[in-house]
């Protein structure tokens, strides 16, 4: 047991003088940091942008698919419209009857 300890004591020290041979960090300057941060505000603002702009987009195309659809075809696209909204209560019905499950 003497000897497990004496070879993890120098396996330490060994690492330890390796960790104080790396030198001593500064701390950044104030001034980096805050171009840093404008920097990455600046891109989180453009990706933001566009994934409005995307999300504007699908949503224009969809309204005006189903503005079409109901133009076209009233009777059918009532009939979609009555699925799709029972497909998403039985959807609901079943996420929430799983996490139930999943809790108790």
């Amino acid at each position: 047991m003497g000897k497990e300890n004496e070879r993890l004591e120098q396996l330490l020290r060994e690492g330890l003088d390796r960790v104080s041979d790396l030198g001593d960090e500064q701390p950044p300057d104030l001034g980096n940091l805050q171009m840093l941060v404008a920097t990455v505000q600046a891109e989180q603002r453009q990706r933001l942008r566009a994934d409005l702009l995307k999300f504007w987009g699908v949503a224009a195309v969809l309204l005006t698919a189903l503005l079409f659809g109901f133009m076209r075809s009233p009777t059918a696209f009532l009939f979609f419209q009555g699925a799709a909204g029972l497909l998403s209560l039985v959807g609901v019905g079943l996420w929430y009857a799983s996490r139930k499950q999943v809790t108790e």
